[in-house]
């Protein structure tokens, strides 16, 4: 930890306390998001989402499909916080769709 880093931490500290805002209230509010964004990965999300199909009886057809597209970003994107996904990730998705034997133009 050096000084500097201290001394912006400080600061910051005393800009919030001088906006009202109670510091242990904020750093449990941080910690809540940041726990939150972790637990929301795209892989966790698109189970969610093939068992709300499920419930609804999706055709089983239309199971597969959502499955395989879905199985297609699972390399790129199954891990990271839905909030973290960009735009500029989904040209990595692109790769494993290519490949797909089943991929037709």
């Amino acid at each position: 930890m050096s000084l500097k880093w201290a001394r912006e931490k400080r600061d910051a500290a005393k800009t919030l306390l001088a906006e009202g805002i109670d510091l242990v209230e904020q750093a449990k509010t941080d910690k809540a998001a940041q726990q939150f964004a972790a637990a929301n990965t795209f892989s966790r999300l698109a189970d969610e989402y093939l068992a709300k199909l499920k419930r609804e009886g999706r055709a089983p057809a239309t199971m597969a499909e959502v499955g395989w597209l879905l199985g297609l970003a699972r390399p790129a994107l199954g891990d990271r916080p839905i909030a973290e996904i960009t735009p500029q990730l989904l040209p990595e998705c692109e790769v494993g769709l290519a490949d797909s034997p089943t991929f037709r133009d």
